[in-house]
């Protein structure tokens, strides 16, 4: 057990006066902490972490009401003569949905992507407030912005010029559509998948919107694993097909996120999908030409 990570781990609050029986560095930032029979995940972050930490920890009721498996958190806090701010939270075998997908069968996504798509169905739906908000209006204007940042590029394709299109042709369709409390940061890496259930990471903020955009990860996840994004849609919608509305829906969302990664990708900024993968989810819609991905009518 190393002195200075001894001494460190002592002036967290949480920690003193415990016997710790082992220590063990389980990733760049992160150390696995034994005391009795118990494990404890100790989480050191930059300074400036600590307000999504604080954040992070208010919003996990949300996703407990919604049944995720959320990781327990004992404290949290900073620790300015080092410059890091900390949260120490249960210690759970676990690995990114990446990594899940990379081994498991195609019966095994489809049940797990059925369960996080009743998860989402639940957080969904879950009851903020009645404040509601213009999400048509909230859209176009994120969808006006990255048109005119396409517009100051040097180079365009084609592809670029028909997502603008079908935008443009498209948008009115976010119009009317329901209001429900969304992730929209969802990834390959902060969904984490353990024996005991599916966790969510990510969630900075309570945001409202239109929940099939939501679904927008399940494109890029049917790349390699359309068993898994199949089970998604199925396991939100009880079992069903969703509506054509529903695909109206993704393939408007989708072709923003196209975009606005094709720009973001320009500007050497991280574009949210990769320029192979842009290509990839371009052909399952047939150059948007359909309304239905092609994963979805395997």
């Amino acid at each position: 057990m190393d002195d200075n990570t001894l001494r460190l781990i002592r002036k967290i609050k949480f920690f003193d006066n415990k016997d710790i029986n082992n220590i063990e560095k389980i990733s760049s930032n992160k150390l696995k902490i034994e005391i009795g029979s118990k494990n404890y995940t100790l989480g050191l972050y930059p300074l400036d972490f600590y307000k999504d930490l604080d954040i992070e920890q208010k919003l996990e009721k949300y996703l407990d009401e919604a049944g995720v498996d959320v990781l327990k958190v004992y404290d949290l806090g900073i620790l300015p003569d080092i410059d890091k701010s900390y949260k120490v939270f249960d210690y759970r075998k676990e690995m990114s949905l990446k990594e899940f997908l990379e081994l498991a069968d195609k019966n095994e996504a489809y049940k797990k992507g059925h369960e996080l798509g009743k998860i989402l169905t639940k957080f969904h739906n879950i009851y903020i407030d009645d404040n509601q908000i213009d999400w048509y209006k909230e859209f176009n204007t994120k969808a006006n912005y990255i048109m005119y940042m396409h517009g100051l590029m040097d180079k365009k394709g084609d592809k670029d010029y028909m997502l603008i299109d079908f935008i443009n042709t498209n948008k009115h369709i976010a119009k009317n559509t329901a209001i429900n409390l969304i992730h929209s940061n969802l990834d390959l890496k902060n969904i984490r998948i353990s024996e005991n259930g599916i966790d969510l990471r990510g969630l900075k903020e309570l945001k409202k919107g239109d929940g099939v955009i939501d679904f927008v990860l399940a494109n890029e996840i049917a790349i390699d694993n359309p068993s898994f994004s199949y089970g998604m849609i199925m396991g939100y919608n009880n079992g069903n097909m969703p509506t054509r509305k529903f695909f109206k829906l993704l393939s408007l969302y989708q072709s923003y996120y196209l975009l606005e990664s094709i720009v973001n990708n320009h500007y050497n900024k991280d574009g949210r999908i990769s320029k192979e993968n842009i290509d990839k989810i371009y052909e399952m819609y047939d150059g948007f030409t359909r309304i239905i991905p092609l994963w979805a009518e395997y």
